[in-house]
């Protein structure tokens, strides 16, 4: 059984804060995220879209991003590019760190070469890139570097697609 809390927001002497309003679009959505039951993964595009409709942006960010995970998984590449559109959007919103991102702009650059879109691949690659560069870690700065290769080999471009892969191995 999975239990979800959400703060209440504070009552003023007169009037509720925005958002807790009877009849308050944002309302309706916090309504939903009461306590649900079953596995987390069946649950996430719904707590996903919930989530994003509260404007709760961390929690839209990580049950979008589990939505995406799950969709691809099961070989739905539109809908996972709808939960990665809908992860990295909240994620900035809610100013996640560069890692998380990353990982976001990584999976939906990886779903994009899958299908062939060459330059919104190439586009989320180049970012999760630049915020692997901040990392310490320096096995997803390897790993997107292996997989911008295998995009510009895949592009037919083998000689830039070497270098990649020849930087992503010195690390």
């Amino acid at each position: 059984k999975i239990l979800l809390v959400l703060g209440q927001a504070p009552l003023g002497a007169d009037r509720p804060a925005a958002g807790h309003a009877p009849g308050h679009p944002l309302r309706r959505h916090r309504a939903v995220l009461q306590p649900h039951s079953g596995a987390p993964g069946e649950l996430a595009p719904v707590l996903a879209h919930h989530y994003y409709e509260a404007e709760a942006w961390p929690e839209a960010a990580e049950w979008s991003h589990l939505a995406a995970r799950g969709a691809r998984s099961n070989y739905a590449q539109q809908e996972a590019l709808a939960h990665y559109d809908r992860a990295i959007a909240a994620a900035e919103r809610a100013r996640l760190r560069p890692e998380l991102r990353m990982e976001m702009h990584e999976g939906r650059g990886s779903i994009y070469s899958l299908l062939g879109q060459f330059q919104p691949a190439r586009a989320d690659l180049d970012a999760a890139l630049g915020m692997a560069g901040d990392a310490q870690d320096k096995i997803p700065r390897a790993r997107v570097l292996n997989a911008l290769g295998r995009l510009w080999a895949s592009h037919r471009d083998y000689q830039k697609g070497l270098q990649f892969a020849q930087e992503a191995a010195r690390l």
